[in-house]
């Protein structure tokens, strides 16, 4: 289990989408292609490949945590904290099949209590299905959650590269995303998330890779006769167990300033985002 991209977006907004998306229509997508990494350097020796080690029957919990705030309202956003728990089902070669559920709401959404996915995954995080229930046998069709949805769990991956990267390596990750679906038709955003692979340090028993992001989006929007935009920068780090292959923690921080085609040159709003993913068994 790996955050990816949108959690630098905002792991509220992620999770406001699987908490509601399954109940409203579903809206056309962006291409979601699960390996949009592009190389640019790959760094010094040694090298290694960074990959999920999936163990069947093994559960992961999680601690997110996640906090919004929009000038110009009058009740800032409350933050969303909840328990993750990660049990790996099944694992057949590279892939594997997760169950992802949220065990516990602390504050935020009630409706995510118990929320239950099954996600299909390579060990690299490519994500190729997202379903409601349990997968059943191919005559019997599963449940599918709304686009929405399979959009959210998808951003809660990070992909890593197919090649071997050591220190000072770092690579792009780009994708075109809809961001807050509870808004008519959704914010529409292109991604962009540099990666760099700073150092390896000991941790605990055994080394973790330390790895730093930095994030530019633009978005838009259009709200009967006025357009929307976006633009906003972020930054975060993220922490990898190499020999187990589990993702530790994650942290992010990122602003974006909005504007409308009736003034188009001034930032009428701006959101900033805290957001944190951790690792506590």
């Amino acid at each position: 289990m790996a955050p990816s991209v949108f959690q630098a977006l905002g792991w509220g907004m992620a999770l406001v989408a699987l908490g509601t998306g399954c109940q409203r229509k579903e809206i056309p997508r962006p291409d979601q292609r699960p390996n949009a990494v592009t190389v640019q350097s790959v760094g010094a020796e040694p090298r290694l490949k960074l990959r999920y080690r999936y163990r069947a029957g093994e559960s992961l919990t999680y601690r997110i945590t996640s906090h919004r705030e929009i000038s110009g309202l009058p009740r800032p956003a409350g933050p969303v904290a909840v328990t993750l728990s990660v049990f790996t089902d099944r694992v057949r070669g590279r892939r594997a099949r997760l169950r992802w559920r949220v065990e516990r709401v602390a504050s935020g959404s009630a409706r995510l209590q118990g929320l239950d996915l099954w996600v299909e995954t390579s060990d690299r995080g490519e994500i190729s299905t997202v379903s409601r229930g349990r997968p059943r046998p191919r005559s019997r069709p599963r449940p599918k959650p709304s686009g929405q949805v399979q959009q959210s769990v998808r951003r809660l991956y990070l992909a890593w590269p197919a090649e071997a990267v050591g220190p000072g390596a770092w690579w792009i990750q780009r994708r075109d995303v809809i961001l807050a679906p509870s808004t008519h038709g959704g914010f529409r955003a292109r991604v962009a998330a540099r990666y760099r692979f700073d150092r390896v340090a000991p941790c605990g028993r055994g080394r973790c890779a330390h790895l730093s992001m930095r994030l530019t989006m633009d978005l838009s929007h259009k709200a009967g006769l006025v357009k929307v935009r976006g633009k906003g920068r972020g930054s975060g780090r993220v922490v990898f167990d190499l020999e187990r292959g589990r993702l530790l923690e994650s942290h992010t921080r990122a602003v974006i300033g909005l504007s409308t085609s009736l003034m188009p040159n001034k930032v009428v709003q701006r959101l900033s985002l805290n957001q944190s993913m951790v690792m506590t068994r």
